[in-house]
């Protein structure tokens, strides 16, 4: 499939942002310098190839006589575990009950370890690309990974879908033709909440909380745009280190000394339980609101217990949407795996929705890698669990937001937020 092979590296480049700055005025015209500024140093050597995982092909015929080879891209260590086990359930889920899908195509899928840093996610996508020859690659979760390895996936001309990674500029400043998303963007995820807390919530002021790398940040960018944009005043915010902070307690002070009438909160994976459940320890829920995406997802929501109870987040799926690709997608996630879907989940569902139209435009022919992505960026709509949605220009979805509600251990669903585009895409 892969007949150009730049040799493409990520370049690196100092880091210099000051996130306080950032979120106080710079917005979306400074996000470029985010980019450069996340960037790191190609490893000299490529480590030995990750152990292959999830590679038991498809049983359908090639097109060509060759499999399509697969890499998937997600954590299987560190914080992110989790979402990187059910964004594979999801992906692996659509696989296996459409075989015919893919015109013909069998596919091969091989899987790697993103971790926690940069480094080791464009270690990984190096050991994809290089050493395990994947002709595309899907997942990561990391917006900071995503950030790293774009130039390498743009150089190679190999595509990405990126399942989960918000980062707003890769579909946005930074669009690039091999690069696209069946996610969100975080601008654009962060937006969704700004007119319903304004309106229902907190006239008067917010405080801002999420961890100190790209996603925090542009969360709480998109959240802060539509907020104030209401006419709402933010307080202030806070930045806990990412992947490190255990105690959030001194961060809650602050926040209870500011006395706000809400706070918008972004955390995800082990992050999300540990801070809800000390919002709630510090007597918190009690006393100002507590609102976020994701926040209280099902992949954290078990271990939140009773500290979740209440919280409103708003996302692009809940489970308990009312249409027939939903309610035919959680029925055969249940039966699989023997749990509830998380959005995660259906992010990498969608990414399979999504190379089983592409394959089916191109007659599962793949020899063509500009076609190819002409062909990706052209597929649609996509009838998916959390509703149909299509790519913009930047390849990332406009899609429905939902508003959620904890009751009884469950999220459930409360109202729709609306159609939101990424403000960054094009």
């Amino acid at each position: 499939m892969r007949p150009m092979r730049g040799g493409g590296t990520v370049t690196s480049s100092p880091t210099g942002l000051d996130r306080r700055a950032f979120l106080r005025g710079a917005g979306a015209a400074a996000l470029p310098a985010l980019l450069a500024g996340c960037t790191v140093e190609r490893a000299q050597d490529d480590p030995e190839p990750a152990p292959v995982g999830g590679g038991t092909p498809a049983p359908t015929a090639s097109a060509d006589g060759e499999p399509l080879r697969v890499g998937v891209l997600i954590p299987t260590s560190g914080v992110y575990t989790t979402l990187g086990t059910t964004m594979l359930q999801g992906f692996n889920l659509f696989v296996d009950r459409n075989p015919e899908a893919f015109a013909g195509r069998r596919l091969e899928t091989v899987t790697t370890d993103e971790g926690e840093t940069a480094q080791s996610g464009v270690d990984a996508a190096q050991r994809l690309l290089n050493a395990e020859r994947a002709d595309l690659v899907v997942g990561i979760v990391s917006s900071s990974v995503a950030l790293n390895v774009r130039d390498l996936f743009d150089g190679e001309q190999v595509p990405l879908i990126i399942a989960n990674a918000g980062a707003s500029v890769l579909t946005g400043e930074a669009a690039s033709p091999f690069v696209f998303r069946t996610s969100f963007s975080n601008v654009q995820e962060g937006s969704a909440l700004g007119q319903y807390l304004y309106d229902e919530v907190a006239q008067r002021d917010v405080f801002l909380i999420g961890p100190d790398y790209a996603a925090g940040i542009e969360h709480l960018i998109g959240f802060r745009t539509r907020f104030e944009a209401a006419g709402g005043v933010v307080r202030g915010e806070l930045a806990p280190p990412f992947a490190s902070t255990e105690d959030y307690n001194p961060f809650l002070e602050e926040i209870r000394a500011a006395d706000p009438s809400a706070v918008f909160a972004f955390f995800s994976g082990g992050e999300a339980i540990r801070f809800v459940q000390q919002y709630a320890e510090a007597g918190m829920k009690e006393q100002i609101p507590l609102l976020g995406t994701p926040l209280t997802d099902e992949t954290v929501l078990g271990a939140q217990g009773q500290a979740a109870e209440g919280i409103r987040t708003s996302l692009h799926y809940a489970l308990d949407l009312d249409n027939p690709a939903n309610l035919a997608f959680v029925d055969a996630y249940r039966d699989a795996y023997g749990e509830d879907p998380t959005s995660f989940a259906v992010q990498a569902y969608d990414a399979a929705q999504l190379l089983a139209l592409t394959l089916q435009s191109t007659g599962g022919d793949t020899s063509d890698v500009g076609g190819l992505v002409e062909a990706m960026a052209a597929a649609g709509p996509i009838d998916s669990p959390r509703g149909s949605f299509e790519l913009d220009e930047g390849h990332n979805p406009v899609q429905n937001f939902y508003l959620r509600q904890v009751e009884g251990g469950r999220n459930v669903y409360q109202q729709d937020l609306g159609v939101i585009g990424n403000p960054l895409s094009g």
